[in-house]
């Protein structure tokens, strides 16, 4: 989706754009289905996180997260793990403030 994102407006197809979003909004579904029964960490899991933080740095307007309690606790525990905190994605802006 960012790539369509970033298209001319003349080359801008918002039914690619749509099935991205809804592949996106299934996968995200699913996890919401399968959250109370992960645990541990895997590759699997970790590839979650990673998913959600990359949502979170791309689409920061769009809420993942509303309708998904279990995934959300879930991810705000994971994302406070060392590995993920450390190498969590901001934007240039933000680190060029903190670098400081």
């Amino acid at each position: 989706r960012i790539m369509e994102s970033r298209r001319a407006p003349e080359q801008f197809d918002a039914a690619w754009d749509g099935r991205k979003q809804t592949a996106i909004v299934r996968a995200l579904d699913e996890l919401e289905r399968l959250a109370p029964g992960f645990s541990g960490v895997d590759i699997g899991l970790i590839t979650a996180g990673c998913a959600l933080g990359e949502l979170d740095f791309r689409f920061p307007l769009e809420d993942w997260r509303g309708g998904r309690p279990d995934l959300v606790r879930w991810y705000e525990t994971f994302a406070q793990r060392p590995s993920m905190a450390t190498t969590v994605t901001v934007h240039w802006e933000v680190w060029q403030n903190v670098s400081r």
